[in-house]
């Protein structure tokens, strides 16, 4: 969702304060890998898992809340259509990829029929880019990268330092449920794992 916030403050924003408004839609998404693993230890250890779910609910219903009440509507362009073979490309792609290297890390698993989607989705990606280079308006303007401040901030270094940030939380509470024994049969376990996660990849 967060491409999506940035489009409407992109479009709607006045200019001067554009630098205030992109910053203030970034502060949720770098408190909510805070906030968010702490508080799903607490309630999976305490409680039910259902209820991380269940949160979702009130908080969905005040921001479609505050759409409807704040952010105006904008009339469709003559090319504001989805483009479904672009689509159709993409989601069959990155569908295989991510099935066939799910099904090469499991033990016991079918070899041939896992780099088969592998191979099956690395083609249909390297059409999907094809064809997005090649459509006046494709699902996703690959153009962009050409750019040279966007291809150094977003696509080499930028993506890298994401991918470290998003990992690290991901990983460090699998290190202390593997390596230390840690479960949910262990006391509030989650939570100090998550805890713990969280603050040494802010270190």
């Amino acid at each position: 969702m967060s491409p999506v916030g940035r489009l409407v403050v992109l479009r709607q924003a006045p200019k001067q304060y554009l630098i205030e408004a992109i910053a203030i839609i970034t502060w949720p998404a770098l408190i909510g890998p805070v906030v968010g693993p702490p508080l799903a230890g607490l309630i999976t250890t305490y409680s039910s898992w259902r209820w991380i779910f269940l949160l979702n609910l009130p908080i969905g219903l005040v921001g479609v809340w505050l759409v409807w009440r704040w952010v105006p509507t904008i009339g469709k362009r003559p090319h504001d259509r989805l483009m479904w073979p672009g689509f159709l490309l993409t989601a069959a792609a990155l569908a295989l990829l991510v099935q066939g290297l799910s099904t090469l890390a499991e033990q016991g698993s079918n070899l041939p029929a896992a780099m088969a989607a592998v191979m099956v989705g690395i083609v249909l990606a390297v059409i999907s880019v094809l064809h997005a280079l090649r459509h006046p308006t494709p699902l996703l303007d690959l153009r962009a990268a050409r750019v040279l401040t966007y291809s150094i901030s977003t696509l080499t270094s930028g993506m890298l330092s994401r991918v470290a940030i998003a990992a690290t939380p991901f990983l460090l509470p699998l290190f202390f449920e593997i390596g230390f024994g840690m479960n949910r049969s262990t006391p509030a376990s989650c939570c100090w794992c998550t805890c713990s996660a969280i603050f040494a990849s802010r270190a």
